[in-house]
């Protein structure tokens, strides 16, 4: 295990076995770059795993600007688009689907900055009433979103081609 930054690991060409992220990916200004990474260290027969908040159906243009705008994300693409990105770099896509996590999620965390989070976040908003109430309001349009599917969180697994790791042949 490592931790460092995701495109300057330092690790060498066809060196690990798999590559995993969970709902990280969404900050990169260049998705495709950080799967080439990917690609780059993980062997033949190698995988790549990860999930990620994607545009799913009926998003406009208004909604994906807002949802942007909370997230601070470059960028949401679509489950084609990631699959697309993971072809390009070499892997077999053996999974591009939406999660269906994503909506009851967002339904925890409504409910835990109005249940149970609510002195904490009102702390961290310095007590203002106004910047909690907004908060909880952007928290709901981020929950409807994923109630009508238009934010999910897709799933992605691709295998590098090439030959297969003799252990996964086991």
């Amino acid at each position: 295990f490592i931790n460092k930054n995701s495109l300057e690991n330092g690790l060498p060409d066809a060196s690990a076995d798999f590559v995993y992220s969970k709902d990280a990916w969404c900050y990169m200004p260049d998705k495709q770059q950080i799967i080439d990474q990917a690609a780059r260290i993980v062997k033949p027969g190698g995988k790549v795993m990860f999930t990620d908040w994607i545009e799913g159906e009926g998003l406009s243009d208004p909604e994906a600007q807002r949802f942007l705008s909370l997230m601070t994300f470059p960028a949401i693409p679509t489950v084609e688009e990631y699959a697309q990105m993971l072809k390009k770099a070499g892997f077999e896509v053996e999974i591009a689907e939406n999660s269906g996590r994503y909506s009851p999620a967002m339904d925890s965390y409504v409910h835990m900055l109005k249940r149970q989070a609510v002195y904490d976040a009102k702390k961290l908003l310095g007590w203002d009433e106004e910047a909690y109430d907004k908060l909880i309001s952007d928290f709901e349009f981020m929950a409807k979103l994923a109630q009508e599917g238009k934010i999910i969180q897709g799933m992605f697994v691709g295998r590098k081609k090439g030959k297969k790791n003799v252990q996964s042949e086991m």
